[in-house]
């Protein structure tokens, strides 16, 4: 009495499956058995199967109940047409990607530029108000004492008489 486990697949099926298989063959065939790597491998065999699943049936609903099923060149050009479709939105993420770098070097230029300049204007305040400080012994009277303060005078620096050696 002959087996009944599995079904058989279609060379089309075959080849479609081994590819799928292909992908994820380094989780499938890692070492171990952590828990991890289990749902790992676990993980791996539903994306194979899903995605066999999703392109089988996208060759179902293309094909009219009333037709025969399609043969394997029918499902490898399906599939064909599966991956151009999934490098075409690829290269759709790159190019946003792209944009959204080139967007992020645009606003880095802009803020150093902004920073540049508020270090410029700081520099140009700090030279104008740049203030001698000198202390100024003063006599203050609390009641009937008197008492030593100092006093600071400023002198801005436009005013002061600078040396050169």
């Amino acid at each position: 009495m002959p087996n009944s486990r599995a079904t058989y697949f279609t060379p089309a099926e075959q080849q479609l499956l081994m590819e799928l298989y292909e992908e994820v063959k380094p989780l499938i065939c890692k070492k171990g058995n952590t828990s991890t790597i289990i749902k790992e491998r676990e993980k791996a065999w539903q994306t194979i199967a899903d995605r066999l699943n999703a392109v089988l049936i996208q060759v179902v609903q293309k094909c009219p109940i009333n037709k025969k099923l399609p043969n394997s060149q029918t499902v490898r050009a399906l599939y064909a047409q599966y991956l151009q479709k999934q490098i075409a939105l690829a290269d759709v993420k790159i190019q946003l990607k792209s944009r959204k770098l080139q967007e992020t070097e645009l606003d880095l230029g802009i803020k150093r530029r902004t920073l540049r300049k508020l270090d410029l204007e700081i520099q140009k305040l700090e030279r104008e108000v740049s203030i001698s400080v000198h202390a100024i012994p003063v006599a203050c009277f609390y009641g009937q004492s008197i008492n030593i303060c100092t006093f600071a005078l400023c002198i801005p620096a436009s005013k002061q008489h600078v040396t050169v050696k």
